[in-house]
């Protein structure tokens, strides 16, 4: 199958301003030709030697397992011969420090090395440097998804392994549903993500019944946190027990710091959820969370009983000594399903992953069927669950079944 999306940049005015200033400063340095991608995927089809991946995230920052799934997925691959005639998987890991100018300088370096034929990234920032690796031919995995700003471009060689903004939010509202609900009180940081997140939750709530408050854009992301608005102060005493549960959606820590100040107001009795794909550590003061009951959205099962799970987490505890992560997960899949679609394939170049992966033959991972739509977001949602912190402990509530694939 064969994808023929068209480059199509949908960004405000003045990003999209700074965007094509940057981008085109990193373009003009760039010493290759103008058909570098082309170039590419010759050289990859010729290829005998290592499958170059680079692996970009601020790392020196990351408190999770992303690198060890990353490791131990290569490792595993290697030792079993590697892909294709016995050619092993090479992975350059580049720190971009959380600064988009840092990201777009080693999308560049990774540009020039024509043996590198694909990206893996944990990065929050995703469109600028995945210019680049469109333009010079790089297949382009990233672990999070940012809803339609990104899958909207038209980037034939992008693909986003967490499921989409709209997916999150139906999920969340059948979550709901399943409870009983019937009002939701919806903060939300406001970022186009975040904003697909509450319209596909309020649209599906909506239609089963279940109110959504008026005080919905509460707060913004501002460089040293997340900062409340004075108005959504100033309100939420008056209307705060009038809500079944919360629902707080945000990308950062600071949003959860959002938690202690609901409590403050309507007494620490209602279920509040938040926005997590990724396990984050939930920095509160264990007093902050005495009588709380805490949900949110999660990935990964580490406690699923698929057979590719439990050996997942048996062989990543006997490598690291703890149990792995959402992050973790994701890093070993993103490397699983590249080693997959060049499998299937026949080929390392770009072009030839990329339809692979379009075509839904994408591998069985353990968070799931790594299978992609025509703009290259996630498909499949067997893996994503509801996970509960209450008196203290965490446990999976939802879905209840086990999902059905090996």
């Amino acid at each position: 199958m064969k994808n023929n999306r068209q480059l199509n940049l949908r960004l405000p005015p003045a990003r999209m301003l700074a965007l094509i200033w940057m981008i085109a400063a990193l373009l003009v340095s760039c010493t290759i030709s103008d058909d570098i991608d082309q170039e590419r995927a010759k050289i990859a089809k010729k290829n005998t030697g290592d499958v170059i991946i680079g692996a970009t995230a601020p790392w020196s920052a990351k408190q999770n397992g992303l690198w060890n799934g990353i490791e131990m997925a290569t490792d595993e691959i290697n030792q079993r011969g590697g892909v294709l005639t016995g050619r092993k998987l090479q992975i350059i890991k580049k720190d971009t420090h959380g600064s988009v100018a840092d990201a777009c300088n080693i999308a560049n370096e990774f540009a020039q090395n024509m043996n590198m034929v694909a990206v893996i990234s944990g990065d929050d920032f995703l469109i600028a440097p995945s210019v680049i690796y469109q333009y010079y031919g790089l297949l382009f995995l990233n672990m999070k998804n940012i809803g339609s700003e990104f899958s909207n471009q038209g980037f034939s060689l992008a693909f986003q392994t967490a499921p989409d903004a709209y997916k999150v939010g139906g999920f969340i509202a059948r979550f709901c549903l399943h409870r009983k609900y019937e009002s939701l009180l919806i903060l939300h940081e406001q970022s186009n993500y975040f904003k697909s997140i509450f319209d596909a939750c309020t649209k599906i709530s909506e239609k089963a019944g279940i109110s959504i408050s008026k005080y919905s854009l509460a707060y913004t992301h501002g460089e040293h946190g997340t900062v409340l608005s004075k108005k959504f102060l100033q309100n939420l005493p008056a209307v705060a027990n009038t809500f079944d549960a919360y629902y707080i959606l945000g990308q950062h820590l600071g949003s959860f710091r959002l938690i202690p100040r609901i409590l403050q107001v309507q007494g620490a009795d209602k279920p509040i959820m938040i926005n997590n794909l990724f396990d984050y550590k939930i920095d509160l003061d264990p007093a902050d969370l005495k009588g709380i009951d805490i949900l949110y959205a999660t990935l990964f099962d580490v406690e699923s009983t698929r057979p590719i799970v439990q050996k997942f987490v048996q062989a990543y505890k006997q490598k690291y000594k703890s149990p792995p992560d959402t992050w973790a997960a994701q890093g070993y899949d993103a490397v699983h399903a590249i080693s997959d679609a060049i499998e299937k394939a026949k080929s390392s170049a770009p072009p030839d992953m990329a339809a692979a992966l379009y075509a839904g033959v994408g591998a069985d991972g353990v968070t799931g069927q790594l299978k992609f739509d025509e703009l290259g977001s996630r498909l499949d949602l067997a893996e994503l669950k509801i996970k509960e912190f209450k008196d203290g402990k965490y446990q999976y509530v939802y879905p209840i079944s086990e999902p059905s694939s090996k």
